[in-house]
């Protein structure tokens, strides 16, 4: 077993996460930016609960990035390193996960109810 491929793989799993999180921020932002659902403020409040939901549970939206990651890094044989990669995604999914569970209430409140 190779440790520093499966810590490469480890910190993929979190550079991703990180990129995930600053790509979901920038998007919302520029939808807020441009002014694009002015004119529906009921699609603007849509997307933007979908936006929140995806950033604050990263844990559950890694599906998007992580599996193709570890698809890619299985075909090309670097197996130790997509060991490390599911680790990353697992610790991230428990502990962001919790946290959202835990914090869904208030965002609930603030998201929905608003």
């Amino acid at each position: 077993m190779n440790t520093r491929e499966i810590l490469k793989g480890f910190f993929i799993a979190i550079a991703a996460n990180v990129l995930a999180v600053i790509f979901y921020y920038l998007i919302a932002w520029f939808f807020a930016a441009t002014g694009l659902f002015d004119g529906f403020p009921e699609l603007w409040r849509i997307m933007q609960n979908a936006f929140v939901y995806l950033m604050l549970g990263i844990g559950f939206s890694q599906v998007l990035h992580i599996i193709p990651i570890a698809l890619w890094l299985r075909r090309r044989g670097r197996i130790e390193r997509m060991k490390g990669l599911l680790i990353g995604a697992a610790l991230t999914a428990l502990v962001c996960g919790g946290c959202f569970i835990l914090a869904f209430p208030s965002i609930f409140n603030y998201l929905i109810v608003r």
